[in-house]
């Protein structure tokens, strides 16, 4: 596990995922969990964050639908936010890629 600016970061690969709540996928906490949604995230002394990653069916064809709240702690989950927020657009669909092929 890396840190940058005492966030932790990690890129390893993930195996046996329980996804029940409680457990653990890398750094995120497993919060909640239903038939189509999880919620993921982790609290940390700079940011708190969830993630809600909601899987859908319309018509025959399937959605991932993915949302995150952000609650800054203090400036410098603002500051280490401030570059995350311009390269998440990009990011989130890598990492959905990544799972897929992981799967």
């Amino acid at each position: 596990m890396y840190w940058f600016l005492g966030l932790p970061i990690t890129r390893s690969k993930i195996q046996n995922i329980t996804l029940k709540q409680g457990s653990s996928i890398g750094i995120f906490r497993v919060i909640n969990r239903a038939s189509n949604e999880i919620l993921l995230g982790k609290d940390d002394r700079h940011l708190n964050f969830c993630v809600s990653i909601l899987l859908d069916e319309v018509d025959g064809l399937k959605y991932v639908t993915v949302s995150t709240v952000v609650y800054f702690n203090n400036w410098l989950g603002k500051l280490y936010f401030v570059g995350v927020r311009r390269v998440h657009k990009a990011i989130v669909p890598e990492m959905l890629k990544n799972m897929v092929c992981n799967i």
